[in-house]
């Protein structure tokens, strides 16, 4: 019996956080709520397009659309966590969302047969030596420093976790959380706006889809430039920055 009182506590708790972060926080929830939307309306638009007898695809279609994919529940799961006011275990998924983020963009640009080939059958990358290091431009600085920040909230040491459950007391925390989701919603966009969706995938979608779809999927598009325009304007410099970089051109080692 008590272990099922701790229970409801814990249930009375975090039912009682969403209420008050729903409240405090509407503005980023009605952001990031329309950000995922968009994007889901975005791929179930050109999403036919994967098909294997369409050929539209290329080797590394299926690293990119893992990594969209799969960031993308790990974001929405923190986003849930968070609204919940456990900000703590959502970080755990942040780490997550920005793992496979880094290495879907460099498996897509880079074309390294035996780093997708490890991605595909389950073996260990590292993200410092396989990715992070391999970076001429941007400068790999903010990157290190973003995943060793995600990295002590994921590790069983006193960064990670939470000592209090209370929203309010946590206010700080969770702001934070709010923002990192942003940057990495953003950062999902650019794969899977510029990497996931290849140039044939794009001229079999304008070439053969249908005329009220191709509207919706350019002003969906310009939605979510102005959504991450706004988003910006929450952020810190040091967010704006990954964001910024992980956005950017990059320039591999040979």
């Amino acid at each position: 019996m008590e272990g099922i009182s701790v229970m409801r506590s814990f249930i009375k708790a975090f039912n009682e956080n969403s209420i008050i972060i729903k409240e405090k926080f509407k503005h980023n929830i009605i952001l990031i709520d329309k950000v995922f939307d968009n994007e889901i309306q975005l791929f179930e638009l050109i999403g036919w397009t994967l098909k294997p007898e369409i050929q539209a695809t290329n080797v590394v279609t299926p690293v990119a659309f893992s990594g969209f994919y799969k960031s993308l529940l790990s974001i929405y799961g923190a986003y849930d966590l968070t609204i919940k006011g456990q900000y703590g275990s959502a970080r755990i998924l942040l780490r997550h969302a920005f793992e496979y983020l880094l290495t879907a963009k460099y498996c897509s640009l880079s074309k390294n047969d035996l780093l997708i080939k490890k991605w595909e059958i389950g073996d260990d990358i590292s993200l410092n030596r396989d990715v992070i290091s391999k970076l001429v431009t941007p400068l790999p600085k903010r990157f290190r420093e973003f995943w060793k920040l995600l990295c002590q909230f994921t590790h069983a040491s006193i960064y990670s976790q939470q000592v209090e459950v209370d929203a309010e007391k946590n206010e700080r925390e969770i702001n934070v959380n709010f923002s990192f989701i942003r940057a990495l919603l953003e950062m999902n966009y650019h794969l899977f706006n510029r990497h996931m969706i290849t140039s044939s995938m794009k001229f079999y979608f304008d070439s053969y889809g249908k005329e009220d779809e191709i509207v919706s999927f350019k002003q969906r598009k310009l939605e979510m430039r102005k959504l991450f325009s706004i988003s910006k304007q929450l952020m810190s410099q040091e967010t704006k920055g990954i964001v910024k970089d992980y956005t950017s051109t990059w320039k591999l080692k040979v």
